[in-house]
């Protein structure tokens, strides 16, 4: 197979083994375990952004919620880094992007499909 040279064998593993990393995730949240999200970048074939929203659905799959998702990749991410007095959150003197989302991560309906950006 094209994809990262995954042959028909290994695309079958981790078919397979998906669900055994979602109840992990999910139940490692559960018990207070820190995720922080977007770590998988660069590696071929992954597209920053586009993977992010991907990982986020992942995360609400394994039992997150849609909000505990997204703290992943902002507030929850900035504190496991130490630097959450600069980023992580909106407020004055925080740094900031330009970018907004009218939607946030759901099983059923992908982020990228129902938001708008600015």
């Amino acid at each position: 197979m094209g994809r990262a040279r995954w042959t028909p064998d290994t695309l079958a593993q981790f078919k397979q083994t998906l669900p055994v990393l979602q109840r992990f995730v999910g139940l490692y949240a559960r018990l207070g375990g820190k995720i922080a999200a977007g770590t998988d970048t660069p590696q071929q074939f992954v597209v920053p952004g586009a993977s992010l929203h991907r990982e986020l659905e992942l995360y609400v799959a394994s039992g997150l919620s849609p909000a505990a998702a997204l703290q992943t990749a902002t507030q929850g991410a900035a504190a496991l880094l130490g630097i959450q007095d600069r980023v992580g959150t909106i407020g004055a003197g925080m740094a900031a992007t330009s970018s907004c989302s009218t939607a946030i991560p759901s099983p059923t309906s992908a982020i990228r499909g129902r938001s708008r950006w600015w």
